[in-house]
């Protein structure tokens, strides 16, 4: 990545800070309604209503979105000129401390989920597939 560097330009990293918030903002906005679309027909569908798994994998991925937002009100909106009022607002109403506690909550939920995930994953290779034994 550093060698895709030229350190001869002067680039203006106000407006590079800009372009990543509101590129992550946009992406975002477009992704998560979909994920929330493929949970809604997973949820609904018979064969995967059974399975723990698959709910557990739809929580860590409300985790994340809950995570992200959480990052970006607590942590991301401080770094923009145009919205330091509105951060200090926040932060002089003690409002970015929910934001935190959101965030860390969000954070500690998606890494445990995640754990359970892969603690599945490994009983599973290591026992073998659950429905092997299913006539």
């Amino acid at each position: 990545l550093f060698c895709l560097i030229n350190y001869s330009i002067q680039y203006d990293f106000i407006l590079v800070a800009y372009f990543l918030f509101w590129f992550s903002v946009v992406i975002t906005s477009i992704t998560f309604p979909l994920a929330f679309y493929v949970y809604d027909g997973i949820l609904n569908t018979e064969i995967f209503k059974t399975s723990y798994i698959y709910k557990l994998i739809i929580v860590n991925g409300i985790a994340n979105c809950l995570r992200y937002y959480t990052h970006v009100g607590a942590i991301q909106i401080g770094v923009l000129p145009d919205l330091h009022e509105y951060f200090s607002f926040l932060n002089h109403n003690y409002l970015v401390c929910i934001f935190v506690f959101g965030f860390l909550f969000a954070d500690a939920f998606q890494k445990s989920t995640s754990t359970f995930i892969s603690i599945n994953r490994l009983l599973s290779v290591w026992k073998g597939p659950v429905l092997r034994n299913v006539n």
